[in-house]
């Protein structure tokens, strides 16, 4: 049937955008006899030959110490697991019961259990101040405030036989991905005191993050930024060298660390082999590498193109969260050279004559560097229509965020609307790049905004779009980067939505969180130096300026960027606008109720002013 672009209905549920969800973290077994991991803030466990079991313990999973992430941990038949600021649980197998560690209303995150399985050290907060704690499992105590004096924590892990611990740490105004430390340790079996703490790794202008203990005890594994990719390093615990074994040219090892427990590569148990992830843009893949012999193989599927949290258990299975085009979160595992799903957390089968498929496309900017993004044409079977279709351009937060290939709910429902999509991975984007993540250093709010106005331009020159039907949409930074464009390049779309995006640069440097408290110093500069910057990519001081329709959607509980960053938009702004405040949200929206209103709301703004 022939119906304009944007008229068309859908065949992707709202309810099935609203219900999203992903896995948040896994650990194999220590004894390789399973795996656990977090979903939905739920704890599921699946052991060899059984099938998955959903642990209701009445609480829910997730760390709570920056953005989240390093949920749980397995030894044996016990599961130690983070409930944010409610506590530290344990949990056996066969058991739904699980018993408090601790309650000092910390948050918490990344808990590892020590190898005789008598402690667990985790990273916690109150706010202010970051710590790596130790609890001893057998007593419900306060914890021990083992390691502190660094701003900031993560990846904590044991050496095999429990003689050595080491850490990543680093400092304000540094963030994890341009000044993280990799830290190492004796330990005193019987005091549990620290000896020999010294740096093996990073800080400015070389980070080194997620070190690993090889099974054998004798290496302990790095990523390390000296160039414009990522290097992988083994140091020898006994002779002290360090040695390249996988270079990256042209692709990338991690992505910017805004979470706890990352985990990009693991060691198989001979200690000469390590499975890990190449990040080329938009696209990713696992590769197993031997550095003793230099030889290498890719083991991903082609139809998965998303992976992180890539481990390895002591049997030799290699496991990770992955997604694709067509394939929601899911948790695979490889055995015998075939992958199984575990665990999805949607079910539905995709049919790709029901979903756009992204292409990827590239452009020039001011001064000559390619800028990146994906492409998603109108789809659906039922309905066409001639000419450029009206388009969504989507910006990524962070900044240092990507836009990647994997299944994205919010994306297929617009498309399958009538409107193309658009996913910028403007400069300062991971995954192309040392150079390019940090060509946005003192330049937020001019680059990002740039190319988002070419993108613009060249979705119009390419027919990819009618450039006089464009909406450009964010959150967080990406919230900033659209609220900048409305007011310096007014005319170039039709349209825009904010969602919890920064619009004063001088309250985010007050007001924001700990973790990016002084972000803005390398993002735009230090002030009062940087003052006539700050005020000059402010959007609330230059707001009278949008000349378009604007849809505004803010978390009142927002902690990151409060609310008052949106409110005060409402007293500039002379057009035609729309302004939703969700209570109960943070930085996010989490609650399905809130994210359909959200999608059913941007949907007839769309229709009324595209």
């Amino acid at each position: 049937m022939q119906l304009p672009y944007g008229l068309w209905n859908g065949h992707i549920d709202p309810d099935l955008v609203a219900n999203r969800a992903r896995v948040s973290d896994f650990k194999w077994n220590s004894d390789g006899s399973g795996l656990a991991f977090s979903a939905r803030s739920i704890l599921y466990r699946k052991a060899e030959g059984k099938p998955l079991e959903t642990v209701q313990t009445g609480h829910d999973v997730y760390g709570s110490v920056g953005y989240g992430g390093g949920d749980l941990d397995v030894h044996g038949d016990l599961t130690v697991f983070c409930s944010g600021a409610n506590g530290l649980f344990a949990v056996r197998d066969g058991s739904d019961r699980a018993v408090p560690l601790t309650n000092d209303r910390f948050d918490r995150s990344t808990p590892v259990i020590s190898p005789n399985g008598k402690y667990v050290a985790y990273v916690t907060s109150d706010g202010e101040h970051d710590q790596i704690a130790l609890l001893e499992l057998s007593a419900y105590d306060w914890p021990r405030l083992w390691i502190k004096g660094a701003d900031f924590y993560m990846q904590p892990e044991w050496s095999p036989d429990g003689t050595k611990f080491t850490w990543v740490e680093w400092d304000h105004p540094e963030m994890p991905w341009s000044g993280s430390r990799v830290m190492l340790a004796d330990v005193d079996a019987g005091t549990m005191e620290l000896k020999n703490v010294h740096c093996i790794a990073g800080g400015r202008p070389d980070p080194a993050s997620q070190p690993h203990f090889s099974p054998d005890g004798k290496k302990l594994a790095y990523i390390i930024a000296s160039g414009d990719w990522e290097d992988l390093i083994v140091y020898d615990l006994t002779t002290g060298d360090h040695r390249v074994v996988i270079h990256g040219e042209g692709f990338a090892l991690s992505v910017p660390a805004f979470t706890q427990g990352n985990c990009s590569y693991g060691w198989f148990a001979d200690s000469r082999r390590i499975a890990y992830t190449r990040m080329y843009g938009t696209k990713s893949e696992i590769w197993i590498c031997h550095p003793e012999t230099a030889i290498e193989q890719r083991i991903s599927p082609d139809h998965l193109t998303a992976f992180e949290q890539v481990r390895v258990s002591r049997d030799g299975k290699v496991a990770a969260i992955a997604a694709g085009p067509l394939d929601f979160s899911q948790v695979v595992v490889m055995s015998k050279g075939e992958w199984e799903v575990i665990y999805r957390t949607n079910d539905l089968k995709l049919d790709a004559s029901f979903v756009s498929l992204p292409r990827e496309i590239s452009w020039k900017t001011k001064g000559g560097m390619t800028v990146y993004g994906l492409y998603y044409p109108p789809c659906s079977p039922d309905y066409g229509w001639h000419g450029a279709p009206p388009a969504i351009v989507q910006i990524h937060g962070g900044p240092t965020g990507k836009a990647d290939q994997c299944f994205s709910a919010e994306t297929a429902y617009f498309c399958s609307l009538g409107y193309a999509y658009v996913r910028l991975n403007y400069r300062g984007s991971a995954g192309y790049g040392r150079k390019y993540l940090e060509s946005l250093n003192g330049h937020w709010g001019e680059y990002d905004t740039e190319d988002a106005v070419t993108v613009a331009k060249f979705l119009g020159e390419k027919g990819l779009a009618d450039p006089k039907r464009l909406l450009i949409t964010g959150g967080s930074s990406g919230g900033f980067t659209v609220l900048n464009v409305l007011t310096r390049y007014p005319k170039v779309y039709a349209a825009g939505a904010s969602l919890y995006g920064v619009s004063d640069l001088f309250g985010l440097a007050r007001s924001t969180w700990k973790l990016e408290l002084h972000y803005t110093e390398s993002l735009t500069g230090a002030l009062p130096e940087a003052e006539e910057k700050y005020y000059a990519w402010s959007p609330l001081y230059h707001a009278e300026k949008i000349a378009v329709p604007l849809a505004i959607f803010q978390g009142d509980k927002d902690v990151v960027v409060p609310k008052e960053q949106s409110e005060g938009l409402l007293d500039r702004i002379h057009v035609p606008h729309v302004f939703k405040l969700y209570e109960g949200e943070g930085h996010g929206f989490r609650k399905a109720e809130h994210i359909k209103d959200y999608l059913l709301t941007l949907h007839q703004f769309l229709q009324q002013y595209l």
